[in-house]
């Protein structure tokens, strides 16, 4: 068992997400930190403001990014002298799309402005940095594609510790608000899209042009990926928007803290989704795929569980240590979310596989299903139970979402095996 367990860490897919994690493990406590100082600056109500508006600039990525994102880790990964084409689509549809998203969000915000509820300036921050984050998202997906996920590592250290100094200086020479701490989170993109930009331009060994059998290809691989990642999206997400229209600016504050402290929790199966992705993407055989996938997910399953157990006892002392007395009542809702982030945590890794074998049109159906449920019983409930209406529904959301995607992975896998035995 021992030596099989050092086999696998050899391994170059275990060896990038070990050390994606330990960078990561970095980025938490630097990311702890620069969290730290804007809840204790911005207060409860200020903080939830601020949670808002970066979640409306993930929401105009999400809805801006018609699955470019996953298109290029995927075609990059299987073939580099695309990066050229890719690169230089991911620029000018940033550019474009990021301007009509933020000029819908615009329009949102003067007809339905209790949706957003946030002031001019926080609205006008909002709408220049979707492109930003648009083309940040873009370019580290394609350095990823290209194998670069260690220098990615790297980069993403120096713009969070570039990002801290700017809050403390801030601090220093005036009194931090929202608008401050949105500007050095742009600040913190533009950086690092800077650098990644420079890494790609030189990794460019082929101006290829795109054919039109291509971009057809592209286009209906993108869209799969963009419907799912959208309902995604807002499974994790729109709960906040309903926490925002139907309860208080301090209960906001409250449940922002738990989501953007589960948003740590998670990094490890998100990074471990990511370059798995990138690995399967580059495999032919789809049985073998499978194997890695279930090789991945076990290992994972089990540090992950005694994680999640100790991070549930010590969440109490974390919380108040780190943020203080102000936020006790996130305590609880993080608690609860927990259950639901091992659903997620599990699918996380388990969806790469069905997305990298051809079945992403039923995994949007999945999303769809969850995202749905979601919204109901927020709708019914919410005004009810509160947070605890909205923290039930992200659970059984995610335990939804969690099934589907097994027992599709069950039936094919099954299938797969048959036909082997047949022949």
């Amino acid at each position: 068992m021992i030596a099989k367990l050092k086999f696998f860490i050899k391994q170059d897919l275990v060896s990038n997400i070990l050390h994606t994690y330990s960078s990561r493990i970095l980025l938490i406590i630097l990311g702890l930190f620069s969290n730290i100082i804007i809840t204790r600056y911005l207060g409860v109500e200020n903080y939830g403001i601020y949670t808002l508006a970066l979640i409306i600039i993930a929401l105009g990525t999400q809805f801006g990014n018609f699955g470019l994102h996953a298109v290029n880790i995927f075609y990059v990964a299987k073939r580099k002298m695309l990066l050229g084409m890719l690169l230089k689509n991911s620029i000018l549809f940033s550019i474009v799309s990021g301007t009509i998203i933020g000029i819908i969000v615009y329009l949102v915000s003067i007809i339905y402005p209790k949706v957003f509820n946030v002031d001019p300036t926080i609205l006008l921050i909002i709408i220049v940095m979707i492109p930003i984050s648009l083309m940040s998202l873009f370019t580290k997906n394609l350095l990823i594609g290209i194998g670069k996920i260690k220098l990615d590592n790297k980069i993403s250290i120096y713009t969070r510790i570039l990002t801290i100094l700017l809050l403390l200086l801030s601090i220093y020479l005036f009194e931090l608000d929202v608008n401050v701490a949105l500007c050095i989170f742009a600040i913190g993109l533009l950086v690092g899209l800077f650098f990644i930009l420079k890494i790609l331009k030189k990794n460019v060994i082929y101006r290829y042009k795109l054919s039109s059998k291509l971009l057809k290809k592209i286009s209906k691989f993108g869209l799969k990926a963009y419907i799912s990642a959208i309902f995604a999206f807002l499974v994790l997400k729109s709960d906040l928007f309903f926490v925002n229209y139907y309860l208080s600016k301090s209960e906001l504050g409250y449940y922002s803290l738990a989501v953007s402290f589960i948003d740590y929790v998670l990094m490890l199966p998100v990074i471990i989704g990511t370059i798995l992705y990138q690995k399967l993407s580059s495999m032919k055989n789809d049985y073998e795929k499978y194997k890695l996938m279930k090789n991945i997910r076990n290992y994972f399953f089990m540090f992950y569980i005694l994680f999640l157990i100790i991070l549930y006892n010590l969440s109490e002392s974390i919380i108040i240590l780190l943020y203080g007395n102000v936020f006790y009542s996130s305590i609880i809702y993080f608690n609860i979310l927990l259950i639901g982030i091992f659903f997620y945590a599990l699918e996380t890794i388990e969806i790469q596989y069905l997305i990298t074998t051809g079945n992403s049109i039923l995994i949007v159906y999945y999303w769809i299903i969850s995202f749905l449920v979601n919204v109901l019983i927020n709708y019914i409930y919410i005004n009810i139970y509160g947070l605890y209406a909205v923290t039930a529904s992200t659970i059984i959301s995610y335990l939804l979402i969690f099934l589907l995607v097994r027992i599709h992975i069950y039936r094919k896998v099954n299938n797969h095996e048959y036909k082997i035995y047949k022949k």
